[in-house]
């Protein structure tokens, strides 16, 4: 029995495959591929510490950080303000001068940024601000920056907080920053 229908299905098969050959090869298909249209890379640079809508992006950020993550004591409290009235200036500090012992909390996000992203000194910026122990560690993520706040105190996440930063849109007439 089991022959009987293995010849069956055999010769049903042998005969089935010519008819939707011969079907397929009377059916003109016509295939369209469209190209992707190349996009215009513009090569962006890390901004400066000093540039002045990383550091009204870096208050804004920390501030609504701070309004998510109320301080529970008067002193907490007080610091996260006299922190976001103090600091205002930050100023670039060379990752081949940085002293590791002099900030653990920074020296291994250096050192993990280095390692999970693969980057280069060159492609990383420190940030230190005067006043207060806050740094930032800056480097290019997509279309945009990727800005980590390090030492951020009265902070749940061991003093980290990141966000991104997206260029503004650059017209064609003025140059990509």
């Amino acid at each position: 029995m089991f022959r009987y229908c293995f010849v069956i299905t055999a010769a049903l098969f042998y005969l089935l495959v010519p008819v939707y050959a011969q079907e397929t090869e009377n059916n003109d298909i016509n295939v369209v591929i469209f190209a992707a249209p190349e996009k215009k890379v513009q090569i962006k640079k890390l901004p400066d510490c000093q540039d002045a809508n990383i550091k009204k992006f870096v208050l804004t950020q920390i501030n609504q950080y701070y309004q998510n993550n109320p301080a529970t004591s008067i002193i907490g409290r007080r610091q996260q303000s006299l922190l976001l009235k103090n600091l205002k200036d930050f100023y670039e500090i060379p990752l081949d001068s940085f002293d590791n012992a002099s900030n653990y909390a920074t020296a291994q996000e250096l050192i993990m940024t280095k390692i999970n992203y693969g980057l280069t000194n060159d492609e990383l910026r420190l940030c230190h601000s005067d006043k207060k122990n806050v740094y930032l560690l800056m480097n290019l993520e997509n279309d945009g920056v990727k800005i980590q706040i390090i030492n951020l105190p009265i902070s749940e996440k061991n003093g980290k907080l990141s966000a991104y930063y997206h260029f503004p849109e650059v017209s064609a007439d003025k140059p990509a920053p």
